[in-house]
């Protein structure tokens, strides 16, 4: 298929020519080229020269349109109304050029120092018309009394609390020394826990009157005596006939129907038999006939590890 010809007339010179599209203005690059040219837009010489647009002059490597600042200022008309202004800097007292006119020093340097400046007169003036007005360095000076102040109180704390301390080990050391002494100074008469025995105790709390009584009371002797203190005979029916079913603490009779069973569980109530011994194996008693008799669950458990007889 060939494609469709539109006759169009240039902009530039003014011949016919056939566009390939209805949009077209120029018939060929130069006219194109020099339209562009008096628009300003690109200067074009056959190859493309960096040129400044707004003065002319050659331009660096590095610059692409413009050869300054100035230039572009001017050429985007941001001074139209002044040009480049001459100042004289406050602080160090030198003249400069500058296209800024609210620009007011030489350098950054001097820029803070000259806001320094105008803190410093702020704060006298904000000083004269408020008589309480405390300065910065006030504050500092303050502020290190009071860390001060803070660090020596808390310095006398703990110099309180280590004599508190102190006084208290003291008083505590004192109170063993008098307990010590009375131990030793104790004697008087006590009752075998095992065997009924008295004895003469030279401390308070004793109550075995010899070491082959307190060994009976500890679980690896009883452990080892265990083969030859047990009466496998003895059974809790066994000793309910023997008793005839009556609680030998209480005097009361025993219930044996105080259970019930829940999820394949048997829970006993507090008046359910048991068997007790009248010594205990704790204080060297022995599982034996002699020494066994009917009780009620919870008169048991009162009773504990107390001799009643």
């Amino acid at each position: 298929m060939s494609e469709k010809r539109y006759i169009q007339r240039c902009q530039v010179c003014g011949t016919e020519y056939e566009a390939k599209r209805i949009g077209s203005k120029y018939c060929s690059s130069e006219c194109r080229r020099s339209q562009d040219k008096e628009n300003k837009r690109i200067n074009y010489v056959g190859k493309r020269e960096k040129v400044c647009i707004q003065c002319g002059c050659e331009l660096p490597k590095y610059k692409t349109k413009f050869c300054s600042k100035r230039c572009s200022l001017i050429y985007h008309g941001a001074i139209k109304d002044h040009g480049l202004l001459k100042k004289i800097c406050p602080i160090c007292g030198q003249d400069f050029e500058t296209y800024k006119s609210r620009k007011i020093t030489c350098s950054d340097e001097c820029s803070v120092a000259y806001h320094n400046k105008n803190k410093e007169k702020d704060r006298e003036r904000y000083a004269n018309r408020h008589p309480n007005y405390i300065s910065a360095e006030e504050r500092h000076i303050m502020s290190l009394k009071r860390k001060a102040k803070l660090d020596k109180d808390k310095a006398l704390m703990a110099k309180n609390k280590a004599k508190e301390r102190q006084k208290i080990l003291a008083e505590k050391e004192k109170i063993k020394q008098a307990n010590i002494q009375y131990w030793q100074q104790y004697n008087e008469e006590h009752v075998c826990v095992v065997c009924g025995k008295k004895y003469i105790a030279h401390h308070p709390f004793s109550k075995y009157c010899s070491k082959k009584c307190e060994r009976k009371t500890h679980p690896k002797d009883r452990k080892r005596l265990k083969g030859k203190i047990v009466d496998k005979d003895i059974t809790l029916i066994k000793v309910a006939k023997k008793y005839n079913n009556i609680c030998q603490i209480c005097g009361l009779k025993v219930e044996w129907t105080d259970k019930q069973r829940i999820n394949g569980t048997t829970i006993c109530g507090e008046y359910y038999p048991s068997i007790d011994h009248i010594q205990p194996l704790s204080k060297g008693g022995l599982h034996c006939w002699d020494n066994v008799w009917l009780a009620h669950r919870k008169c048991n458990s009162y009773k504990s590890d107390k001799i009643m007889y």
